[in-house]
């Protein structure tokens, strides 16, 4: 079984509001999504969590873990997704499947957002190879050329 997906919406929020129905948390691309750091794609049927067991939807990534408190959380009417910082940390970890893309997207989106700067952004030790990897993308995003 699949929901429904996001053409059938006007937002994102609207969207994630009406098919999240389980004890989840939106992590990575999805969390960049309702965080309006990514634009998302068009027609997106796929929406990834943070879980504490398996679902029932085919379309929902589940990403189990053993418990929610060590994750940092934010909560928009009913919808808990992680944090920008936890998302961008998640993803340069590598915990799943990176969408390199839209993490490159949302990096640039809050470097342009801050003064041309990734100040208050922190990023982990374990993680910060990795950022430097994508970094110079992020702020050659924008860039005519």
């Amino acid at each position: 079984m699949i929901t429904a997906t996001s053409e059938h919406f006007l937002s994102y929020s609207h969207w994630f509001e009406s098919v999240i129905q389980e004890d989840v948390i939106l992590c990575g691309t999805s969390a960049l999504e309702i965080l309006g750091m990514f634009n998302g794609l068009i027609d997106e049927k796929n929406i990834d969590v943070y879980a504490l067991r398996q679902g029932i939807y085919d379309n929902i990534r589940y990403h189990i873990v053993d418990t929610f408190e060590s994750i940092e959380i934010q909560k928009i009417r009913n919808i808990r997704f992680t944090s920008f910082t936890q998302t961008v940390n998640d993803m340069l970890s590598g915990l799943y499947n990176t969408d390199e893309c839209a993490l490159i997207e949302a990096l640039a989106n809050y470097y342009c957002m801050h003064g041309d700067s990734f100040d208050g952004l922190y990023i982990k030790k374990e993680n910060i190879s990795a950022f430097e990897s994508i970094k110079d993308s992020a702020i050659e995003y924008y860039s005519e050329g």
